[in-house]
C-alpha cells in the first residue's frame, strides 16, 4: 500500500484470509528478491573496482623510426617492393636526390626498351605542342579573317543604307516634280477649255 491515507486500512481489515493476497504478497519472495537486488549491487560496485583498459581514438601518423628494418610492399597495378632507404628522417634531400629503390617483385613487368619508349613519347608530347600552337594560330587567323568580314560587311550594309536614303530623297523629289507638273499641266487644261 501506499500509505498516503492517515486511516491505515491494513490495521482494521486483515487481508491474510483472502488466497489472491496470499499469492501476491509472500514475504518470503520479497525477502529472497531483496536478497537478490543487495548481492547484484555488491557485484556492480566489485566490478567497479576491478582494473580495466579504455580505449582512445586520435589523429595522427604513423612513421616508422627505421623502415629499412621492415618489409614494405607497394600496392600497385604492378606490385613492388622497397629495398633500400637512401635516407632517413631528419636527412636533408634536394632535387634530383635517391629517396629509396623500388623493386619489382616480378622480372615480366621490367621492359628492356623503357628509356627508349619513354623518349619516344616525350617526342610524340612535343610534337603535339608544336600541332597544337599552329592550330592556336590558324584559328586566330581565322578570328581576324571573320572580324575584318564582319567589318566590310558593316560599312557594305551603311553604303546601302546612304544609298535608300539617298533614293528616298531622290523619289520625293522626283514626286515634288510631278506633282508641280500635273497642276500646272491642269491650269493649262482650264485655260484652254476657258478659251474654246
Amino acid at each position: 500500500m501506499l500509505n498516503i491515507s492517515h486511516n491505515q486500512l491494513n490495521k482494521k481489515v486483515s487481508l491474510k484470509r483472502y488466497r489472491s493476497f496470499n499469492k501476491s504478497y509472500n514475504s518470503k519472495y520479497n525477502d529472497l528478491f531483496s536478497r537478490f537486488l543487495g548481492l547484484f549491487a555488491i557485484l556492480v560496485l566489485l566490478i567497479l573496482f576491478l582494473p580495466w583498459t579504455q580505449n582512445v581514438s586520435g589523429n595522427g601518423f604513423v612513421t616508422t623510426l627505421t623502415p629499412d628494418q621492415r618489409p614494405q610492399t607497394i600496392q600497385s597495378p604492378i606490385p613492388g617492393k622497397l629495398e633500400k632507404w637512401f635516407v632517413k628522417e631528419g636527412d636533408y634531400v634536394t632535387k634530383g636526390d635517391t629517396i629509396l629503390f623500388i623493386s619489382e617483385i616480378k622480372n615480366e613487368y621490367q621492359d628492356p626498351r623503357l628509356v627508349e619508349r619513354t623518349n619516344e613519347q616525350r617526342d610524340a608530347k612535343s610534337r603535339s605542342v608544336v600541332s597544337y600552337k599552329e592550330k592556336i594560330k590558324a584559328l586566330e587567323d581565322q578570328v581576324n579573317a571573320l572580324s575584318n568580314e564582319r567589318q566590310l560587311k558593316l560599312s557594305q550594309a551603311e553604303n546601302k543604307l546612304k544609298q535608300a536614303q539617298f533614293r528616298v530623297k531622290s523619289d520625293s523629289i522626283d514626286y515634288e516634280a510631278a506633282q508641280t507638273n500635273l497642276a500646272i499641266a491642269q491650269r493649262q487644261f482650264e485655260r484652254t477649255t476657258a478659251l474654246q
